[in-house]
């Protein structure tokens, strides 16, 4: 049996993906020692999405015991509340007891329901109810959306103007889901009205990112549906004392990033800051990955440099995998709005861990993508990427 330890992180996922293939068992935590680190969510969907599908009845098991109701309320309820809980509710087939004893789906089902309802009703126009989609956030930032496939909440009201894939809300109803997402917090609401510019590249990170999903999560190669598959996305705050080194456990073994975190603590003290205030926009899917969907091929047919080449041609203008004259731009506005918010990117696809910072680039420079480790990487399903945005004001 997998077990996944409170202080998930990068690394952890990377020590994990191996035995998620290999056992058929995963027991969850209901909560995590740094709820706050960088992408949390979406790796542990990435982590659930591979290991379901290296199984033909993969199953959760849970700490709750046969005999403590209330306990097992709680923790259903805790996990009913979180992206990874409800995909973890989604995706498997089972769900037991730490004694082994079934726990109906249905049980479940009834404790993610509310945040689900609250991510498909939610006007995006409100700053209350964008909120309401991620319960118990403690004032801070945080939104959150999950498509389930072939299910009700597949094309969110608040997300789609119909059920159809092709009716994605445009980005300018991002940036009113962008502004009202950062309305709970005075602080972050104050740096959108000083910076008015960036609320739109705001929105272009997300829904560029969300409608490559859109696009590109649906299909394997050979052309037949996943099916169990979802996309969602994530929009959450950090903030911390100056003075504290780790933010929420927030620097990694990768010395690039730490130095970029580094860079953005002298941004803060510079203007006089004794806080630092990170967002965090996270999107991932259980596609089949960006370098298999633009060449067509299965990685087992591209060398990692081929892969790795293919993923950094995914965000060039004018690279596209579909057939129409008005692709092939997405990905492009995303470097751009990553260059103009100074911020950082980091994406695990196929056999790749791949990050960018922007704190020294502009637009003009060419498109790169760094490794973000040198060791083989096992290789996963779908496609989780991590945004960070210093907001300094």
């Amino acid at each position: 049996m997998l077990v996944v330890k409170k202080n998930f992180n990068f690394e952890e996922f990377e020590a994990a993906l191996r035995p998620a293939k290999q056992e058929r068992l995963i027991r969850l935590p209901t909560q995590f020692s740094h709820s706050g680190f960088w992408g949390i969510d979406v790796a542990l969907i990435q982590l659930l999405v591979t290991w379901v599908r290296a199984h033909q009845l993969p199953e959760i098991k849970t700490y709750i015991e046969d005999n403590d109701s209330e306990g097992r309320s709680q923790q259903l309820s805790d996990w009913g509340m979180r992206l990874f809980g409800i995909a973890a509710l989604y995706l498997t087939k089972g769900l037991a007891t730490a004694q082994g004893t079934s726990i109906p789906r249905d049980e479940y089902a009834r404790h993610c329901s509310v945040v689900l309802k609250a991510m498909n009703d939610a006007n995006i126009h409100s700053t209350a109810d964008v909120s309401s989609t991620y319960p118990r956030s403690g004032g801070k930032v945080a939104a959150q959306f999950a498509c389930l496939h072939g299910s009700r909440f597949e094309f969110l009201n608040a997300l789609y103007h119909s059920p159809s894939r092709d009716d994605l809300l445009n980005r300018v109803d991002f940036s009113f889901l962008v502004m009202s997402a950062l309305g709970r917090d005075k602080r972050f609401d104050a740096f959108l009205k000083l910076k008015p510019g960036v609320r739109d590249e705001l929105a272009y990170l997300i829904y560029e990112l969300f409608q490559n999903t859109n696009d590109h999560a649906y299909e394997n190669l050979d052309g037949s549906l996943f099916m169990s598959n979802l996309r969602a996305f994530s929009i959450k705050s950090h903030s911390g004392l100056l003075s504290h080194k780790h933010l929420n456990h927030m620097e990694s073994a990768n010395e690039q990033f730490n130095d970029y975190l580094n860079v953005c603590g002298q941004l803060f003290t510079s203007k006089g800051l004794l806080t630092q205030h990170f967002l965090e926009l996270s999107i991932v899917d259980g596609g089949v990955g960006y370098a298999q969907k633009l060449t067509g091929k299965p990685l087992s047919e591209l060398t990692l440099e081929q892969e790795r080449q293919a993923t950094v041609d995914c965000f060039k203008r004018g690279v596209t995998s579909k057939n129409s004259q008005s692709r092939g731009e997405g990905l492009d506005n995303v470097w751009k709005a990553l260059c103009e918010l100074k911020g950082f990117i980091r994406l695990r696809t196929g056999r790749l861990c791949l990050f960018q910072t922007f704190h020294n680039r502009s637009a003009q420079d060419t498109i790169a993508l760094s490794v973000w480790t040198q060791k083989d990487l096992e290789q996963v399903s779908g496609t989780a990427v991590t945004i960070i945005i210093p907001c300094v004001f």
